[in-house]
């Protein structure tokens, strides 16, 4: 929580040293979801694999202000993706596997650095991953839990093409932690190592 009040403490304080140039909005949109997981639970007793992913949705606001001939973006949206696991009870094997769904939401922090080319927007930088909470059948209907880091790091660079007051935003958003959490079954833990990647489309719209 402190980590989460820094950096929306930030967010204000760029905004007001920067009231006479700066520029407010509001966004939304969707994003893809691209995780890798292979032999996600793996034990005598049960199996578990990612299956798929779905669209995400996220909505925000962002702030844009110059410094030192670039400019500079920060925003908070919120996010949310939903990704399948099939589940195989080992020790029913005549059972067949089960799709598991969960729901991952998290508060975004990028903050980006760019140019501006006629229309054209080019940008790059950081962002934050804020853990919210996940709504899982994992732990309505399996003795398994879940544990997610409460901050976690990637990267963020794209374009957007503005018309007027509406931008139209396309980025590609990498990760940085290499420990975003962990699944336990009984007394095993399944480290969920790989950070996943994802494309977000946004239309952004300055008040």
């Amino acid at each position: 929580m402190k980590k989460l009040l820094f950096i929306i403490g930030l967010f204000l304080i760029f905004s007001g040293y920067t009231f006479g140039q700066i520029s407010f909005g509001i966004k939304g949109g969707v994003s893809s979801y691209d995780m890798e997981y292979k032999n996600l639970l793996s034990s005598s007793k049960i199996s578990g694999e990612f299956k798929n992913s779905h669209y995400g949705v996220h909505a925000g606001i962002w702030a844009r202000f110059g410094l030192l001939g670039l400019k500079i973006q920060p925003e908070i949206q919120f996010n949310s993706n939903n990704v399948n696991f099939e589940y195989t009870d080992l020790e029913n094997p005549s059972n067949a596997s089960q799709i598991i769904n969960t729901s991952y939401r998290n508060l975004d922090f990028p903050v980006l650095a760019g140019i501006k080319i006629s229309f054209l927007n080019i940008y790059a930088g950081p962002v934050g991953h804020y853990f919210l909470k996940d709504l899982s059948e994992f732990e309505s209907g399996y003795d398994i839990k879940q544990e997610f880091k409460t901050f976690t790091y990637g990267y963020q660079l794209g374009g957007g093409i503005t018309i007027k007051r509406l931008t139209f935003d396309l980025r590609y958003e990498g990760g940085i932690s290499n420990d975003n959490g962990k699944l336990i079954y009984g007394n095993q833990e399944f480290i969920l190592a790989n950070s996943p990647s994802r494309l977000l489309f946004s239309l952004m719209l300055r008040i």
